[in-house]
């Protein structure tokens, strides 16, 4: 009975490239999240459990809502993280009063933008791992917009990504 659940290997994050003919990958979300105060301020994570649960965690040292803007998930998720935050400095500064994987937008961008770049991300990647005959033969790239934008809340969606 000692040292049961010790052994117990942690869920496989994955690799940060899409390595040649590996098909059984494990699924992750991508997530973007913002503050509801102060909207120019984001993160961009990564998890293998639901998005809700890393938002309660993350939410605990804020005042304010901690709110999802969209999620992405699909196999090569833990890559994908890694592009969306490389993306991510194009259009934001670091905030580091947080962590590095927070942001203050940049003058004259918006959350749409990073959410472009984030499915954009997505899509490069699915046709990277298709090319190195990485894709699983189920694969998809599964997308939830939850429609929040600062100047106002548009219907959210659940898609998936062609």
């Amino acid at each position: 009975m000692a040292g049961r659940g010790l052994t117990a290997s942690p869920k496989s994050r994955g690799s940060l490239k899409v390595r040649w003919f590996r098909r059984a990958v494990p699924w992750g979300t991508v997530y973007l999240n913002c503050d509801e105060r102060h909207p120019q301020r984001f993160k961009i994570g990564f998890t293998q459990r639901k998005t809700t649960d890393r938002r309660k965690e993350l939410a605990r040292g804020l005042e304010k809502r901690l709110l999802i803007v969209q999620t992405i998930q699909m196999p090569h998720a833990y890559s994908l993280e890694s592009r969306c935050l490389e993306s991510a400095k194009q259009l934001a500064e670091r905030d580091f009063a947080k962590s590095s994987e927070w942001f203050v937008l940049g003058d004259g961008f918006t959350l749409d933008d990073v959410a472009r770049a984030m499915l954009d991300d997505a899509r490069r990647l699915r046709r990277e791992a298709r090319w190195k005959l990485a894709w699983p033969s189920c694969g998809r790239i599964a997308v939830f917009d939850s429609g929040w934008r600062k100047d106002g809340l548009c219907p959210s969606r659940k898609y998936n990504l062609t």
